[in-house]
């Protein structure tokens, strides 16, 4: 995760040029053979500007991830308070429109990454919707986020993992299939 979300012009460009450098290096070398320095060096950075804003490597991977979902969710301009929104239509839409994202996880062996976006659904209000597509008790609302993300992901991974063969609607019609088991 990104530790301090950037907010001015130099912070974003730094993030900017961090992903976008280590995106462009993982076309052609393992993700697991780049160096942060290699990273820096290419971006014309120097190292502390990458742990200014990242831990590890992974979290530039997830924050990338997280900016494209948030701008799919603004480009949408969906309205938060109705119930006819289905985030996980929206959900395997989104990875069908972003298949270069999860082919360069999986020639790097980090589709796992994805079971990592939980951490950002409440930024986009889907926790309430995920606990209206069932009635649970409070005690399992805490759970739901994580075991819901955790399905949508592992469908994603199998989905990549066999051909990408089914649209996004037909994944969608899968999850909720197995979500009725």
């Amino acid at each position: 995760m990104i530790k301090n979300k950037p907010l001015n012009r130099n912070s974003i460009r730094s993030v900017n040029l961090i992903t976008n450098t280590l995106l462009k290096m993982m076309e052609n070398k393992n993700f697991n053979d780049i160096s942060i320095s290699e990273i820096t060096k290419e971006a014309g950075l120097v190292r502390n500007t990458f742990y200014s804003h990242f831990s590890r490597k992974e979290d530039v991977i997830i924050y990338h991830i997280y900016k494209l979902f948030e701008q799919e969710l603004i480009d949408l301009n969906l309205d938060y308070s109705s119930k006819n929104i289905d985030f996980v239509e929206i959900y395997f839409n989104f990875w069908g429109n972003h298949l270069f994202i999860l082919d360069l996880l999986k020639k790097n062996n980090l589709l796992e990454l994805l079971n990592l976006l939980e951490f950002f659904l409440d930024d986009f209000n889907i926790s309430t919707y995920i606990n209206q597509l069932c009635p649970i008790s409070e005690q399992s609302k805490k759970y739901s986020t994580s075991v819901y993300m955790n399905v949508l992901s592992s469908i994603i991974i199998k989905w990549v993992n066999t051909g990408k063969e089914e649209t996004p609607k037909t994944l969608s019609k899968i999850f909720y299939e197995l979500l009725t088991i």
